[in-house]
């Protein structure tokens, strides 16, 4: 989900790269083609591949970024935003790299930090999403993300 590049490859991500957050199934064609591109909001007229479930690689329609971005298919839109506040929170101070388009280290930067939320509003925690989560903590490694418990903290943060 975050790109390994964005925290300086596998071997520098502080278990980022094991975190069952950071990592969701994926067509591995699409998720090829997204490579380390930012998350965003593209502009339709400059759409360069449209997936069959909706996921959309074209230029940002943001004022602040224009550069190619990745949009996700609309009900993976909050899913995925909760993982990145996630990741960037579990993560802070952790990665000693890499500045991208989106992030600095484990920040993000605040265009894609506000599209995020836009979607982490507009998508709220689903019952597929909370099943996720407690088989993450159930079963595997034993804690959760407290943005799909608790989804009114996102607006209690000023600064992912």
């Amino acid at each position: 989900l975050w790109p390994k590049s964005w925290f300086g490859g596998f071997d520098y991500g502080a278990n980022a790269q094991t975190d069952l957050f950071e990592l969701w199934p994926s067509d591995g064609y699409v998720n090829g083609l997204r490579g380390n591109l930012p998350f965003g909001v593209i502009d339709p007229s400059t759409m360069t591949y449209n997936s069959t479930n909706g996921c959309k690689i074209g230029k940002c329609n943001n004022a602040d970024f224009t550069g190619s971005c990745f949009e996700p298919a609309d009900k993976m839109k909050g899913d995925f935003a909760r993982s990145y506040f996630y990741l960037s929170t579990a993560y802070w101070n952790e990665w000693s790299c890499c500045e991208t388009d989106g992030t600095n280290k484990s920040d993000i930067k605040t265009w894609m930090e506000d599209i995020l939320r836009d979607w982490h509003a507009a998508d709220p925690v689903d019952d597929l999403e909370v099943s996720r989560n407690d088989v993450i903590y159930d079963q595997w490694q034993h804690n959760r993300n407290p943005f799909i418990d608790h989804p009114e903290w996102v607006d209690q943060i000023s600064d992912f």
